[in-house]
């Protein structure tokens, strides 16, 4: 069973509700309206992580808590957390960027905007963080979980002809296996799932960073290569999804099939 999400990180469902499209294009929308007010603040070519904090503030109803912070990870410039309480409840989400003396340079309004299609994904997808607080709970996240996720799954692939990534998506699939041995029918299901939402909101992501990236690159506020390029290919998002959805497919199918045999086998009471 799912933990209830806190309102502070819950949009009302009369928001939220629609097909995939429709909350697609709702995040997408969000982010816009981020891109058009952070746009509009810059000055001397940089970006005030208060007045982003102010400007995240001002388009989000009052009680959603984003919290615009330094980012300590040395790893990568920009990402997206959550904050839990002791109840794996989460209670915030998290903007972490790469600053000094609480300004960010000018390119960053690409990473502002990647994250923040991620925090846009989290809001109008509720499922995507009911699954992660579930899989806290359960104890489901581990090193193994990471390594397989950075390293198989959110990774560029060099594989472009159909051979390769055949043989990209073998190893993928075996790595899958690996990770889920040992695991109930259900753990399995929300460890995919929850692997497939994470690709979905790096998709989007990386679509609206090559799209805002080429025109921030027309303006000249982006001048390197890697945020206007078009990622999204390298990383066969919809191969290792497509992967994802079957492998949940057969473990729910399977598991059908046993509770079926058993059920027959199940001694029948006398009358």
């Amino acid at each position: 069973m799912m933990i209830k999400l806190l309102p502070s990180v819950k949009l009302p469902y009369a928001v939220t509700h629609g097909s995939i499209a429709e909350r697609s294009a709702k995040a997408a929308d969000l982010v816009e309206q981020l891109k058009l007010k952070t746009e509009s603040s810059i000055k001397n070519e940089t970006i005030n992580l208060r007045k982003l904090q102010t400007i995240i503030d001002g388009i989000l109803p009052e009680q959603i808590s984003i919290k615009v912070l330094k980012n300590k990870n040395t790893t990568c410039s920009a990402l997206n957390d959550t904050i839990s309480n002791e109840k794996w409840q989460i209670t915030d989400l998290t903007m972490e960027l790469d600053s000094k003396d609480g300004v960010l340079p000018q390119e960053m309004i690409i990473g502002v905007l990647h994250e923040g299609r991620h925090i846009a994904d989290a809001l109008f997808n509720p499922k995507y963080l009911a699954r992660q607080q579930t899989l806290e709970q359960k104890g489901l996240y581990s090193r193994k979980y990471d390594d397989v996720y950075e390293n198989q799954f959110y990774i560029s692939e060099y594989a472009e002809t159909p051979k390769e990534i055949r043989e990209t998506m073998k190893i993928i699939k075996h790595k899958l296996h690996n990770l889920l041995r040992g695991y109930s029918p259900s753990d399995k299901v929300n460890i995919i799932q929850d692997l497939r939402y994470g690709l979905e909101t790096e998709k989007n992501a990386y679509i609206m960073q090559y799209k805002y990236g080429q025109e921030f690159c027309k303006k000249g506020i982006v001048k390197r290569e890697d945020y206007y390029e078009n990622h999204t290919p390298k990383f066969l998002f919809d191969e290792k999804m497509a992967l994802l959805k079957q492998t949940a497919f057969e473990i729910i199918q399977k598991a059908r099939k046993d509770h079926a045999q058993k059920l027959k086998l199940k001694p029948k009471k006398n009358k």
